[in-house]
């Protein structure tokens, strides 16, 4: 008997767990990024582009892990 299936099902279960995480940081990131973004524009004040650009870049960061993730679990299947 060889352990490397069981190696194989406890990475993509960590690949599966990785890939939630980065995708709730992302939907966080994004909901941060809309809201920062339409606070400007509802109260008629300034428009904060330095958050826009920090949520944006979060965004992007942490939904290209995400799909990093998904190929990699993808690939072990």
């Amino acid at each position: 008997m060889s352990n490397s299936r069981f190696d194989r099902l406890a990475g993509v279960r960590y690949n599966r767990r990785l890939r939630g995480v980065c995708l709730a940081a992302s939907a966080i990131s994004l909901f941060l990024l809309i809201v920062t973004a339409l606070d400007g524009m509802v109260t008629g004040g300034p428009v904060k582009l330095d958050w826009i650009l920090i949520f944006g870049i979060a965004f992007i960061i942490s939904f290209a892990f995400a799909a990093y993730y998904h190929m990699r679990f993808l690939s072990r299947e």
